[in-house]
């Protein structure tokens, strides 16, 4: 039935063996585009690492291109001269740039659903996830959780995500990215440090990142299966949240 066969490409992962291509590296959704969104857009640009990355800038909100660059202005984060000029050209020439989607009823403004040809045209996702500067507030969404159902990733969140994520049992891909960003407070130095990362694996030369990868799909099969019996690891971090608020 359709679930089965819904199930059948949702979990299904590249064999090794045959030598696969894809036509990117790197999938990176942009919906709403908050200010550390767009200063990766425009670092991605600066750097002309585009040419290796499937991207989307949709502009969910119908921001003005002032406000869009007022929100980086007032945010917390450096964006340099040379990265906003990459970023106001990006918002010119290309927003609202979306990806397609072959889902009827699923608007990729909202991008619910897992896209197929995305993932399998790309081999691991940069996430940037809906909450970056608010370090009081740890929380992860959608974003995260799609992409480690299908693809090794790095995420843009707040210090302390992808902790959270391990929490749940998760594994994560140190042997890919160096994952000490998750600790780094500051905001910005975090942005770049990522940024670094994803430039660093997206310049491999060929045969190491198809070992990394091959490597890393190995960590995504586990989680795969780890999101099957998810509701085990999830009763018991939620019991462990409540004795340590009663205690």
């Amino acid at each position: 039935d359709d679930s089965e066969s819904f199930k059948d490409w949702l979990y299904k992962l590249p064999d090794f063996k045959t030598k696969p291509k894809r036509k990117f590296k790197c999938l990176f959704y942009n919906a709403v585009l908050h200010p550390h969104r767009l200063i990766m857009l425009g670092d991605m640009k600066r750097r002309h690492l585009d040419d290796s990355i499937l991207y989307s800038a949709i502009n969910r909100g119908f921001d003005s291109r002032e406000k869009l660059l007022l929100r980086i202005k007032n945010s917390d984060l450096v964006c340099s001269d040379d990265t906003l000029k990459y970023i106001e050209k990006l918002i010119d020439n290309e927003v609202p740039k979306m990806l397609g989607n072959e889902f009827d009823g699923d608007q990729e403004v909202m991008n619910y659903l897992i896209n197929p040809n995305h993932y399998n045209s790309t081999w691991f996702s940069l996430v940037g996830e809906t909450t970056y500067q608010d370090n009081s507030c740890t929380r992860l969404t959608e974003k995260t959780f799609k992409a480690s159902m299908m693809h090794p990733f790095i995420m843009a969140g707040t210090q302390g995500s992808l902790q959270m994520f391990k929490n749940f049992g998760f594994k994560t891909f140190p042997n890919l990215f160096d994952e000490s960003y998750d600790l780094i407070r500051n905001n910005s130095k975090r942005l770049k440090f990522i940024m670094n990362q994803v430039h660093l694996v997206l310049r491999m030369d060929e045969r190491k990142f198809m070992k990394k990868m091959k490597e890393s799909y190995e960590i995504v099969r586990f989680n795969q299966k780890h999101w099957m019996n998810l509701h085990d690891t999830l009763e018991k971090y939620l019991l462990g949240v409540f004795y340590e608020m009663v205690q």
